[in-house]
């Protein structure tokens, strides 16, 4: 990370890398330490807004992922239709894997108050 310096495209590569893998250690963090780099400082860049909102959501913050999906779809250009799907993709993802973790959580409290997991 630190060799990319500030170059916007080799963090754009690597960021499209990380968000394409499955099961990666720190794969949320190493995502938000790289869209920490100056380059994305201003927070006008649709596809780092997007993938931000995908690494919140990843690392279980449910409430910053809507805020970086609509950073992304206001920095859009209105032909990018294609990504500003990906964004509402990414925000029923977001709302699903939130709503899904609270089904889990309320499980696993009623296993434990039940007595049935220790």
């Amino acid at each position: 990370m630190r060799r990319a310096g500030d170059d916007g495209k080799v963090l754009h590569t690597l960021l499209h890398g990380l968000w394409l893998g499955e099961r990666l250690d720190d794969q949320a963090r190493l995502m938000l330490d790289l869209l920490a780099a100056p380059v994305f400082a201003d927070g006008t860049d649709p596809e780092a807004a997007f993938r931000k909102a995908g690494a919140l959501r990843m690392a279980g913050d449910h409430a910053g992922a809507p805020e970086a999906i609509e950073a992304a779809i206001d920095h859009l250009e209105p032909t990018e239709v294609v990504v500003h799907a990906d964004c509402v993709r990414e925000r029923a993802l977001n709302l699903a894997d939130r709503d899904l973790r609270a089904v889990v959580d309320g499980a696993r409290d009623l296993l434990v108050r039940s007595g049935l997991q220790p």
